[in-house]
């Protein structure tokens, strides 16, 4: 029988660092595994695996969709390197494995952190994704999405290290990623048509409701997610960015694309990763880019 939730909530912070403050970012693989260890022991129910990106820790006992999961967040966060940190020849990226905790009680997911919002978070003080795989609410193909849209949040976190993002950089990756389906164990993007028909209604002539490019690489968290000026709902705004980045990487052969600006994402990660900031990352990017132009033949390609 299931421990109810609240014992478990009263266990996980000194077993597994689900709500610790301390930072566990920086243990040993071994230190890790053992610690897991301990908690898959006092708590029925929760078993532990181990991939190659991953401690794989899931509260049901069919390993087959849990192992699923852990390979569609280790093909994505390969695609996201390819894209953002291209290999060098004689080079690899070495890191520790995050820990991915897969829940089918709604209450643990909660205990653990997990809002009634989202089906997915990151937790970057003890390096961690924490997935509700039953919600039954969004349904699995929004659960995917979600875990795509937080392994992201993974990526740039462990490979920049830990600080704030400009939301259109970070916020507008994981919508961008968020659209990736899996077939065959190859990643392929996929538009969302929820977010192509959201776009084609904010960006109808003579009744556009969008966000200006001028004013979008401007906005803090907080405009980013529903609470500016123009009164934009927030995931009218996060469409937007991922629909940006979609442009920026394929969207080369519409009329009037200039080159220049396939580089703006990654000229900003690569001044961030410097110095860590985004207003500074941003306006490197930017730099010789006519925002009224981009706007324009971004405005052509949606429609």
């Amino acid at each position: 029988m299931r421990r109810p939730a609240l014992a478990l909530l009263a266990l996980l912070p000194a077993l597994a660092g689900l709500q610790a403050p301390v930072d566990l970012r920086k243990e040993t693989p071994q230190a890790r595994e053992q610690r897991l260890e301990a908690f898959v022991a006092t708590q029925t129910g929760w078993k532990l695996e181990l991939t190659p990106d991953y401690f794989v820790l899931r509260d049901f006992a069919d390993a087959k969709p849990a192992r699923e999961l852990a390979e569609r967040a280790s093909l994505l966060l390969r695609q996201v390197e390819r894209d953002l940190d291209p290999p060098k020849p004689d080079t690899k990226w070495e890191r520790t494995r995050s820990t991915l905790y897969l829940y089918s009680a709604e209450a643990s997911y909660h205990a653990a952190g997990g809002n009634g919002v989202d089906s997915a978070f990151w937790r970057t003080s003890d390096a961690s994704l924490h997935l509700y795989v039953t919600d039954t609410t969004h349904g699995k193909r929004v659960v995917e999405r979600a875990l795509q849209s937080v392994v992201v949040a993974e990526y740039i976190d462990l490979r920049g290290g830990p600080g704030g993002h400009a939301p259109w950089f970070l916020n507008g990756l994981q919508m961008h990623y968020s659209g990736y389906t899996l077939k065959a164990k190859k990643l392929a993007f996929a538009p969302r048509e929820d977010l192509v028909e959201r776009l084609r209604e904010m960006t109808k002539p003579f009744s556009e409701n969008f966000v200006p490019f001028a004013q979008l690489f401007r906005y803090d968290s907080r405009e980013f997610n529903g609470h500016n000026e123009l009164g934009i709902d927030g995931l009218d705004v996060w469409a937007q960015g991922g629909s940006l980045h979609e442009f920026l990487r394929l969207g080369a052969k519409t009329d009037g694309f200039q080159p220049r600006w396939s580089d703006i994402p990654r000229l900003y990660w690569a001044e961030w990763k410097s110095s860590h900031d985004p207003e500074l990352a941003t306006k490197l990017a930017l730099t010789g880019v006519d925002l009224a132009a981009l706007e324009r033949v971004w405005l052509a390609w949606v429609r």
